[in-house]
């Protein structure tokens, strides 16, 4: 669900209420597009179950996983705790270098690295998920964990490790 002001101008809450209860009775995992949503952080992610993804972790908004200080907000702790995944996803505004910076000298890394890549953003700042692999790599995270995060990590993450055919 993407709860952006432009996309769900009305009652978001409702919204993500609704989808995660769609989401639940369907048992499929609910992907919450965060940017600029006029709720805050804590109501956002009490409204996921483990296994939820929120994506565009690295977002420069009110609605994004550091406090006012710079940190990474406790509920943002908790919410990993309790199953909650990050995923990168790198989009046109929804990587900020200096959030990601401060998430990552905290120790914040996201489980999954994707990409937001479409019509608007190939010929940049995304261009591609390699591309943004070595953004993650110029940012201190190591060669092997990249690959587990943009491979592995999602396909154990979704329970899909059964359905992955290995090359003959």
């Amino acid at each position: 669900i993407r709860l952006t002001p432009s996309v769900c101008p009305d009652n978001p809450l409702g919204a993500l209420q609704t989808a995660s209860r769609w989401a639940k009775d369907l048992h499929l995992p609910l992907e919450v597009h965060p940017n600029f949503a006029p709720i805050s952080t804590e109501a956002l992610l009490s409204c996921l179950k483990p296994g939820d993804i929120y994506t565009h972790t690295y977002h420069p908004s009110p609605v994004g996983i550091l406090d006012e200080k710079g940190a990474v907000k406790d509920c943002v702790w908790r919410a990993r705790e309790q199953g909650i995944f990050f995923d990168l996803a790198h989009g046109v505004s929804s990587l900020s270098f200096p959030v990601m910076e401060q998430a990552f000298a905290q120790g914040f890394y996201p489980d999954f690295i994707s990409t937001d890549l479409h019509n608007g953003n190939f010929c940049g700042p995304v261009y591609s998920l390699a591309h943004t692999m070595t953004k993650c790599l110029a940012f201190g995270l190591s060669l092997p964990q990249i690959i587990h995060r943009v491979t592995a990590a999602p396909v154990h993450g979704f329970g899909l490790k059964d359905k992955v055919v290995a090359p003959s």
